[in-house]
Order: C-alpha cells, then sequence, then structure tokens
C-alpha cells in the first residue's frame, strides 16, 4: 500500500483510537492481533463514496447520471448538481457511470474515497453510422436531367404509398416546389404560381385539362407515356407560356415491332392499351379508359363522389335522393411511321371527358316537375410530327397540332324558377418548325419559327330575366428562338432568346434564357437559372356557381388592356451539397 494520504492525527493518541481513526479515515481495515501485531487489509472494508459528474467539454453537471455498484444491487443517480453518494460500497468494488451519448466510464471505489467528493469528467461519444444509399426517391422512376428538370420514367415507375396504381400527376403534385392547395391535380402550383400558369403538353399538344372526377384522377395513362419532364426554370426557348413551369409528357416514340398490351380494372374503371406491328416501319398504340360509376355504385365511387362534389348543389341533391349519374372516359390513339431511316412521322390523338347529369323531382301541389342538369368537361387534341435527319449534324421537326378544350353545363334552380346554360371554349391550332446543328459532340445550336392563334369563347345565358352574353376572342401570335447548348462532363451551359409577335396588339416581346450547371466535385455543384416568360391565357372566377359550383374556372383571353399578358420574370443562384 502507498501514496495513501490523511490529516494527522491528534498527539498522545491510544493505540485503539488511533486505529479507529485510519478504519473512519481509511478504506483499509486495521485490527489488532495482539499487543505486539496489527493486520491491515481491505477484502471486508465497506466505505462510503460520492462524486461529482460534469460534462468533459463545458463543464456542466449531467443531471440523473447512471452510478451502479458493478456486482451488487447498488446505485444511484445525480442529483440537478451532478453529485451523487453512496454508503456501504466494498472497497474493492469498481463502479460504472454513463449517460446517454457520453462515453461510459468504469472507476474504482477506492478513487471515490474521500471526505472531498471528486469530480468525474465524462466526455461525449460519436459514432459514425454506415453509409446509407437511398436507391428511389418517393418512388422509382424519378431522377434530374443534365438541364436540371425532374424526369419522371414511367418503365420504372412506381406506385406511391396511399395509391392502388401508378399515377402521373399525382407524382408531380408531391415533388419539391410543386403543392396543390385543395389536394387535387386540377390545382397543382409550382412555386407559388396559380394552375393555369403551368404549360401542359402531351405529346406535343397543349392541355387545357387533366384529371377525372375534377380533378381526383389522372386522365393520362402512364402505361403508354414513357417519360415526363417537370422544368421550373430555365426553360428552353423552344418553349412559351407557361409562366410557372412546363410539363412535358411524351409517349413511345419507337417501333418495337411487338405485340403487346395489358390491361386492369379497380372500383372506378377498367382500362387497358395495345401496342400493334402493323407492318415493320409502322406500327399504331391504343389506350383506353372507362369508367362504369353510371351503371354501379361501389363504395369508392361513393366516396370520390362525395370529395368531387361537396358544398355543392349535386351533393345537395344527392341527400334529397335527386338521380345523378356521372362517368368519364380518355383514350388515345396513336401512328408511328417510319419513311425511312431518316425521316419519321407521328400522328398523335387524345379525348378526355366527364360526363355528369342529375335530376330534380319535386311536387307543386299534385304536380310532380322533373328537371334535368348536366355538365360535360372535355379536351380533344392532335398532332402530327415529321422529324428528318439530313446530314450526320442537321435535323429539323416540323409539327402541327390542335387542341380543343370545352366545357358545357346546364342548370335549373326551382328555388328562382330559373334556367341557365354557360359555356367555356379553347381552340387552339400551331405550327412549329425546329431545327438542330451539331457543331461538336459537345455543342449544339437550335433554331425555330411557331405559327399560333388561339380562340376563346365564353357564353351565358339565362332564362329569368332573360339575358344572354357571348364573349369570343382570338389572337395569333408568332415567334422565333435561337439558343446553344454546351455540355460536356461536369459542365452544362445553354443561353436562349425568344421574340413573340402579337398580331391584335402589333406587339414584340422578347424572351431571354440561361441555365447553366457546374459540378465542382463529388459533393458540390453550382447552377444559375433564369428566364423570362410570358402567357395570353388565364382562368377567372365570375360566379361561385359557375358550372354546377364543380368546376368554377373559365379560359379567358387576353386583350393587352383590362386583361393583360402575363409576363413572369425568374432568377436565381444557388449552390448544392450532396
Amino acid at each position: 500500500m502507498k501514496n495513501i494520504f490523511i490529516q494527522q492525527p491528534k498527539k498522545d493518541i491510544s493505540i485503539e483510537n488511533l486505529l479507529s481513526f485510519l478504519n473512519k479515515e481509511t478504506f483499509l481495515q486495521f485490527k489488532t492481533l495482539d499487543n505486539r501485531y496489527v493486520t491491515v487489509s481491505f477484502l471486508n472494508k465497506y466505505i462510503s463514496v460520492c462524486g461529482t459528474v460534469l460534462d468533459a467539454n463545458s463543464l456542466e453537471p449531467l443531471f440523473l447520471t447512471s452510478v451502479k455498484v458493478n456486482g451488487y444491487k447498488l446505485g444511484t443517480t445525480t442529483n440537478n448538481n451532478g453529485n451523487f453518494k453512496l454508503k456501504n460500497v466494498p472497497a474493492n468494488a469498481t463502479l460504472t457511470i454513463s449517460f446517454i451519448s457520453f462515453k461510459t466510464k468504469i472507476i474504482t471505489a477506492k478513487e471515490l474515497f474521500s471526505s472531498n467528493c471528486k469530480e468525474v469528467f465524462l466526455e461525449e461519444e460519436t459514432e459514425e453510422l454506415s453509409e446509407i444509399i437511398m436507391p428511389k426517391f418517393l418512388t422509382a422512376g424519378l431522377h434530374k436531367n443534365t438541364d436540371g428538370s425532374t424526369v419522371l420514367d414511367t418503365e420504372k415507375f412506381g406506385i406511391l404509398p396511399g395509391l392502388i396504381e401508378p399515377d402521373i400527376l399525382k407524382t408531380i403534385k408531391i415533388l419539391p416546389g410543386i403543392e396543390s392547395i385543395n389536394e387535387s391535380i386540377s390545382n397543382i402550383n409550382v412555386r407559388g404560381g396559380t394552375n393555369d400558369q403551368n404549360l401542359m403538353l402531351w405529346d406535343g399538344i397543349k392541355m387545357y385539362h387533366s384529371g377525372h372526377f375534377f380533378g381526383l384522377i389522372s386522365a393520362y395513362n402512364p402505361y403508354l407515356t414513357k417519360k415526363i419532364s417537370v422544368t421550373k426554370n430555365g426553360t428552353s426557348s423552344a418553349f412559351s407560356d407557361g409562366v410557372s413551369s412546363t410539363i412535358k409528357m411524351e409517349t413511345s416514340n419507337e417501333i418495337t415491332n411487338k405485340l403487346s398490351g395489358g390491361g386492369g380494372f379497380n372500383l372506378l374503371s377498367a382500362d387497358a392499351f395495345l401496342q400493334v406491328p402493323i407492318k415493320k416501319n409502322l406500327e399504331a398504340h391504343i389506350s383506353a379508359r372507362r369508367s362504369f360509376t353510371d351503371v354501379i355504385n361501389t363504395p369508392t365511387y361513393k366516396n370520390y363522389f362525395s370529395r368531387s362534389f361537396q358544398d355543392n348543389s349535386i351533393s345537395s341533391s344527392t341527400i334529397n335522393n335527386a338521380d345523378s349519374k356521372f362517368y368519364f372516359y380518355d383514350y388515345s390513339f396513336k401512328v408511328l411511321y417510319d419513311v425511312s431511316y431518316n425521316h419519321t412521322i407521328r400522328a398523335n390523338f387524345i379525348h378526355i371527358k366527364n360526363n355528369l347529369d342529375y335530376q330534380e323531382k319535386y311536387t307543386t301541389n299534385t304536380t310532380t316537375i322533373e328537371e334535368n342538369s348536366t355538365l360535360k368537361q372535355e379536351n380533344l387534341g392532335a398532332n402530327i410530327n415529321w422529324h428528318a435527319n439530313w446530314d450526320a449534324k442537321f435535323s429539323t421537326n416540323l409539327s402541327f397540332f390542335f387542341s380543343d378544350y370545352r366545357i358545357n353545363s346546364t342548370d335549373y334552380n326551382k328555388d328562382s324558377d330559373q334556367y341557365q346554360t354557360q359555356f367555356n371554349n379553347v381552340l387552339e391550332t400551331e405550327v412549329k418548325l425546329n431545327s438542330k446543328y451539331e457543331i461538336s459532340d459537345v455543342l449544339h445550336f437550335t433554331n425555330g419559327l411557331v405559327l399560333n392563334e388561339i380562340g376563346i369563347k365564353n357564353t351565358t345565358t339565362v332564362n329569368a330575366p332573360t339575358f344572354s352574353k357571348t364573349d369570343k376572342n382570338v389572337l395569333l401570335k408568332s415567334a422565333f428562338y435561337t439558343e446553344i447548348e454546351y455540355h460536356k462532363k461536369n459542365t452544362y451551359a445553354r443561353f436562349g432568346v425568344r421574340a413573340n409577335y402579337f398580331d391584335q396588339f402589333s406587339k414584340f416581346v422578347v424572351e431571354p434564357r440561361i441555365n447553366i450547371r457546374q459540378q465542382l466535385n463529388t459533393e458540390l455543384s453550382v447552377k444559375l437559372e433564369g428566364e423570362l416568360k410570358n402567357q395570353t391565357t388565364a382562368q377567372k372566377i365570375d360566379f361561385e356557381d359557375n358550372f354546377l359550383g364543380i368546376e368554377k374556372r373559365r379560359w379567358i383571353l387576353s386583350d393587352d388592356e383590362d386583361t393583360p399578358i402575363i409576363k413572369s420574370k425568374q432568377g436565381v443562384f444557388w449552390s448544392s451539397i450532396f
């Protein structure tokens, strides 16, 4: 035994008192054998220990630190000041002192035996977790394109949690920066923009209507739509309109020469798709979906019906046992024709429709009167495209599309004995010539010309009092765009400009576009995006009960006065760490 220091006892102390003093002040056990010999041991010695547990870095006391005597049912925890004290601890015992997120410390009882409680310092414990690689973001088939747009690859498409089948627009709706104010796909808001400020293209056709059940189900077949890209900023100068975002949906564009297809059904509808090779260089793709909700009222249909038509006249009519019938369908058709190795022609057609009929019956005296109200909403579109590779570096693309959107409602209000009809129609046609020259493998030069005509008609009629109003506006616009694109290894840059001319307004609008991305290393990249865009169509609400209160918005066309051209300016510089 060595290095045991105690306070000097009193002088002239007897041997009995000295041994008692030593037993009290040390962890040793002193015992007389006779008048000549004294034994010293600590095997059967019990002592009192105490200490103060502190954070080794901040020197703050650690409250509720666990202090346990190893091998014995003896322990305690520290108080608010980090202090602890234990009695009757075997002198040869060890104590374990532990606290969450700190390294556990084992200390002997002898080290804590002192009249002045010893300070015990615990160090924070850090643990390096193993690397986690996420193979999916939200669902399979999502990735970032070179230009920063988000791409949905439907061939690898997965099903979102809570859904029973893939849905294109519902997947888009949950991407970062995109939300829906009422959780429907009819109200997709990108970075604070409104739904009508999204340019939605299906195989080059501008779509003004996108969903069934008035926004609860996507109207586009995910099994034939092979690729979807969402661009929020830095858009290519080849695209106009959509001041908030551009959503491009593309179906399969290659001839497979294989007969394939599929189908299915749920408690709302049945669907099928088919790819039919006609010749070696000619193929047809067909898809169709039709609900059977006008024949069978399933529990799913009742829930969807309640969600779609809540808080309007139809929901109240249903409660009063009025007869309501609703159905929807969509179908698309595509012809792929390879004229030669360098020349291809593609033609597309799509038709989407929602139809609602409901009948109200009420009795006055002995007469029963029946009144029918209807709501029809549809979008029909077609596109033909000729792509030509003139040589290894130069190619052109000539396309034409038309899009016809209609919503028509007839409504009878028995309380006011008023019969009302409302009609909204958008008809748009466009011819576009695009050329691309590959200066080198990493540098491409693109130019294009666009001629576009859009007409919008709004009609409202009322029988009592007699009222009729029709507004019809037509706008002819043309545009020229040019851009240069560079992509080599970790560097991507695209600079473009679009010049728009509005014939009715005799007005030019010039829109520069920029998109630069640089990967600095495996963990850091910087990006610069900017664009000016315009839009000549918008949606407005005339009355809260527009179209039976289900669809309250109607499309209108800019007149550059009361309804000005919508313009946007976006610019962002940011860095990201992986």
